[in-house]
């Protein structure tokens, strides 16, 4: 065995790290001294780092997801879905409006959104048709005539951003159980496919603290034996019991 510490080493001492290694450590070795199979590789790039990228990145796009639809609630952007065909073609059944903040004054020919009446449908989206400063006309694209209400400004909850086609069929479906189940179902789906396209690595953490739990088990076994009962005293027979205490039988 070559003890020399001087840098770079020998030839001769570098054959000999590279064959002293102990077996059982190249890319997580079992107990058992076997040497596990290098990772798959996909392009040169091994199947963990690659897993780990993805997750990265999944859980990256789903925290900032998030936050932005957090952000632009409370920023007061609302969704509301279309459910007659008063603005069609602009605005068709089973579409999403993408509303931003109630404006501070409004124009004719802009799509508002506003409320009518108390209720879980006080909401109507319909084109500004005239203001005059205190009283805003409105009117549906599809409609020949305006809107018989007269409505002030304050009634006003949204100015129309943009449309989302066929996203109000999504939304309402989601809103029923149905829609719940699919979702959890679509989940568990992806999980599984995760799984099957991405394993584990034999090098991970888990399994090493499994390897480590296993071996630590088997060594007590062997070392100790089987468990021994909780009140487990050696029986002696009932004929002793008498003889010692001269009982009669």
């Amino acid at each position: 065995m070559c003890r020399s510490r001087s840098w770079p080493h020998s030839t001769a001492c570098a054959r000999t790290h590279r064959t002293s290694r102990s077996p059982g450590i190249y890319q997580g070795g079992g107990a058992n001294g076997t040497i596990a199979p290098p990772p798959v590789m996909v392009e040169g790039v091994g199947v963990h780092t690659v897993r780990r990228i993805a997750l990265g990145v999944a859980t990256l796009v789903i925290v900032a997801t998030a936050a932005v639809l957090i952000t632009a609630w409370h920023q007061g952007y609302r969704v509301y879905v279309v459910h007659t065909g008063s603005m069609a073609p602009t605005l068709n059944p089973g579409d999403a409006v993408l509303d931003r903040p109630a404006p501070h004054t409004v124009r004719p020919g802009e799509i508002v959104t506003f409320a009518v009446h108390s209720g879980p449908d006080s909401v109507v989206t319909h084109r500004v048709a005239s203001y005059d400063g205190t009283v805003v006309k409105t009117k549906g694209d599809a409609n020949r005539s305006v809107d018989p209400w007269s409505l002030h400004l304050s009634q006003v909850v949204g100015s129309a951003l943009t449309r989302l086609p066929l996203a109000g069929y999504v939304l309402v479906y989601l809103q029923h159980p149905q829609g719940i189940a699919s979702v959890l179902t679509v989940t568990l789906g992806l999980i599984l496919l995760w799984q099957l396209f991405f394993p584990a690595a034999p090098g991970d953490p888990l399994d090493q603290v499994s390897e480590h739990t296993a071996e630590t088990t088997e060594n007590r076994r062997a070392t100790y034996g089987a468990r021994q009962p909780r009140h487990g005293r050696p029986s002696v027979p009932a004929g002793r019991i008498r003889q010692a205490l001269r009982l009669p039988s």
